[in-house]
């Protein structure tokens, strides 16, 4: 929903970064309510046997739409924990980097960043703080490389979660357009001091 908001409403994109950390608060939350659900109804029921089948199809719908939304994402939803080792890689991984949630699942996130953007991350997850925003650059499986925004927010207080969430989007066209822009300003500028 976010993606067609964005480009029906021209939100711009930090706005964008801000709903879409909404949003992925959100299914992070209907997992941790899945999570709950499964726990307290296998605990307190006597197993899954007992459950009641309205409860399965809850359960289901709930999973089924944060699956729908994870995969049809146009960003990079990554938990990873404290020392950057990649918990969770939303399925988007595959169509932006190349890789599949798998292969980055157990790696460090270092590993594809560019070692002059390291510090921004280490940075970011020293503060502590609940949200923070900041760009880098990261490697697509071809050796490209692709800007990023990214929006952290910590929740390694949560149980649910226990991990830093990171919600990345590819800027590179943008940064590319405004590079060009830039360079025929530049021309531009030269042509009339020339004159």
């Amino acid at each position: 929903l976010l993606p067609l908001a964005q480009h029906s409403l021209n939100f711009p994109d930090w706005l964008y970064v801000v709903l879409s950390v909404f949003v992925t608060l959100i299914g992070l939350g209907a997992v941790g309510l899945i999570i709950r659900r499964l726990y307290f109804s296998v605990a307190y029921s006597g197993g899954i046997a007992a459950r009641a089948p309205e409860q399965d199809a809850s359960v289901t719908l709930a999973e089924g739409k944060f699956k729908a939304l994870i995969q049809n994402s146009l960003d990079m939803i990554t938990i990873m924990d404290q020392a950057g080792k990649v918990m969770y890689q939303s399925p988007s991984c595959e169509r932006i980097l190349g890789y599949s949630s798998d292969e980055l699942i157990g790696q460090s996130i270092y590993d594809l960043i560019a070692s002059d953007d390291h510090c921004l991350i280490e940075n970011a997850v020293e503060k502590r703080s609940s949200s923070f925003l900041f760009s880098f650059r990261m490697q697509h499986h071809d050796g490209s490389w692709l800007y990023f925004e990214s929006v952290g927010t910590d929740m390694l207080g949560n149980a649910d979660v226990n991990g830093i969430v990171l919600n990345s989007r590819d800027v590179s066209d943008r940064i590319r357009q405004e590079e060009e822009n830039r360079q025929k300003e530049m021309a531009a500028m030269r042509l009339n001091l020339e004159k």
